[in-house]
């Protein structure tokens, strides 16, 4: 295909952003796919194109997005499907659970561990508002398998068992997220936190509290006896 000139190339994008400002929608559209041919890369053409959709309020922007963020996976460039999913949260679009995990993933892989704990924190968030259990139990195993700090972890998990005893949830689920962090604090060998969690359940919940010590076996009630203070 004949190559569009440099000055040819930059005047043409003008046009389009002046049609876009317009909001001649059918006209941007058509010019946009036009010097779509022109781009090197596909992802970057779907993003844009995802991008005029949404000036539109067209809903079909999440879909032209969505391919971009498979096209980028495809090609292994990680950092700029991560700058995708920010891009629509700066915009005011939500993302779903699933979109979060990935873009938590993403940031993990990257080792960019703040991001990855950042976008983590405000998915529990939301699904605690939600009381969405089953999705937050999801994604705590999804979080013990990735690059986070074990300290934030740590508190991450300390939350939500505050969170779901003081929600009054089922027990059986309420007993998942217990025995879990006890389990977590016992593979750190971390005896303060164990007891502070053992305290925090025999003042709120007695019948926690006592299923908390039968989970515990006599060689780990024996570690945590000769924790000192």
């Amino acid at each position: 295909m004949k190559r569009i000139s440099s000055d040819k190339y930059t005047v043409a994008w003008f046009k389009l952003s002046e049609v876009i400002a317009r909001g001649e929608k059918e006209r941007a559209l058509g010019m946009y796919r036009l010097l779509a041919h022109s781009l090197n890369n596909s992802a970057f053409a779907k993003q844009l194109e995802g991008d005029i959709l949404f000036f539109f309020n067209d809903n079909a922007a999440h879909d032209k997005y969505n391919e971009a963020v498979t096209l980028h996976i495809n090609c292994g460039r990680y950092a700029q499907a991560t700058m995708i999913y920010e891009h629509l949260l700066c915009i005011g679009a939500e993302l779903s659970v699933k979109q979060f995990k990935d873009l938590i993933s993403w940031h993990s892989r990257l080792k960019q561990q703040d991001k990855a704990q950042y976008y983590a924190e405000l998915l529990i968030t939301d699904l605690t508002q939600k009381k969405d259990w089953q999705e937050i139990e999801q994604l705590l195993i999804l979080l013990d398998s990735l690059n986070v700090s074990d300290s934030w972890l740590c508190t991450i998990k300390q939350r939500i068992v505050e969170n779901v005893v003081q929600a009054q949830v089922d027990a059986d689920t309420a007993l998942c997220f217990i025995t879990g962090f006890v389990n977590t604090l016992i593979a750190a060998n971390n005896a303060h936190t164990l007891h502070q969690l053992l305290t925090y359940l025999r003042t709120t919940n007695t019948h926690y509290y006592e299923k908390a010590c039968e989970h515990i076996s006599a060689e780990e009630k024996e570690f945590m006896n000769s924790y000192k203070e």
